[in-house]
């Protein structure tokens, strides 16, 4: 909704406040009155009401849910754009009371639901995209889930990508939206979907360590060997860089999420496979200071004394990264130790 200092040049006028009676009746979520003016102005259901080409219907969304059906009674175009190219959809919330609903009221009113945003993204795309936290935001991802439920039922397509390659299922990945990943996978998402130089949903889990949806793409029949484009950061300098074929193992290791780079390993991701500059899962390991790591990928076969393409093995990137004393009496011990531990 506008700011209510400044509503917009364009706003219609309605008894003696002008605009600003409509924009009380949307803040305040007046529904009577609102509907009582609109009987009164019927040419405002479909007119653009601020100098951004914006509909009534747009600014309802983040109202009630009552004055968005009494527009969408009224006729309200759902499928309507603002002069920047915006979608009605694009104002519609994705979590909080009656989101759901709002969501099921524009579809039930014609909503195209394969339409594209700004960015060519879908509304499934759209909504999938949000990141949420898998561990406190649980109404929040309960909303998100109820509207990828609305759209897949109302027959969104399940693979459509955005500008950027991403698909509903990697967007629902990396947003930690393990209820919708599992939705997705159930319409028949396809779980190794990658464009050119885009990342799968397995390795945006992997990337943030969210072992359920690891486990669910896993199962699902995601490949853990599909490696991509990824980023990494040099200890020294802080500074990121992006390197070629990295697998979601590699990027799970140098994230430090132990438990991912277990389930990858026990799908058969190869422990000694390197990105395009050498850098193994056993470096990532190394880099984060994690012993216990470290030791796992010993006893399944990684190689201690493998080099990137700088001439440095795993223990150089530990010392290199402040993490020598940890990883030091692991990365020296004799080959024939690592299997017992």
């Amino acid at each position: 909704m506008p700011d209510g200092k400044n509503p917009g040049a364009v706003w219609p006028s309605h008894g003696r406040s002008g605009r600003h009676d409509w924009w009380t009746y949307l803040e305040r979520m007046y529904a009577g009155p609102f509907q009582d003016a609109l009987r009164d102005a019927p040419e405002i259901v479909d007119s653009a009401v601020d100098d951004n080409g914006r509909t009534m219907l747009m600014y309802a969304l983040g109202s009630s849910l009552e004055i968005v059906e009494i527009l969408l009674k009224a006729g309200a175009d759902v499928n309507r754009r603002d002069s920047s190219g915006r979608a009605v959809w694009d104002f519609a919330p994705t979590w909080g009371p009656s989101s759901v609903e709002k969501w099921g009221a524009l579809v039930q009113a014609g909503l195209d639901v394969d339409s594209r945003g700004t960015k060519d993204e879908t509304p499934l795309v759209g909504v999938c995209s949000g990141y949420v936290s898998p561990a406190t935001d649980l109404s929040l991802l309960r909303s998100r889930s109820g509207i990828v439920r609305l759209l897949l039922d109302a027959g969104a397509a399940i693979d459509a990508v955005d500008r950027y390659g991403c698909s509903p299922l990697r967007a629902a990945a990396a947003a930690g939206n393990g209820e919708a990943v599992e939705l997705l996978l159930k319409a028949g998402a396809d779980p190794n979907q990658m464009g050119s130089g885009t990342r799968s949903a397995l390795f945006e889990a992997s990337v943030h360590g969210y072992d359920k949806i690891v486990r669910a793409l896993l199962r699902g029949g995601a490949r853990p060997e599909a490696a991509t484009l990824g980023s990494r950061s040099w200890r020294l300098s802080g500074s990121l860089t992006d390197v070629e074929g990295v697998t979601p193992l590699i990027a799970a290791a140098d994230g430090g999420h132990f438990q991912t780079v277990r389930l990858l390993v026990e799908a058969g991701a190869d422990v000694n496979r390197g990105d395009s500059s050498g850098f193994t899962p056993l470096m990532g390991a190394a880099c984060t200071g994690h012993p216990r790591m470290a030791g796992f990928l010993l006893q399944r076969g990684a190689r201690r004394d493998a080099l990137d393409a700088s001439g440095r093995d795993a223990l150089t990137h530990a010392v290199e990264s402040g993490h020598q004393r940890e990883l030091a009496p692991i990365l020296r011990r004799p080959r024939r130790e690592d299997a017992s531990g």
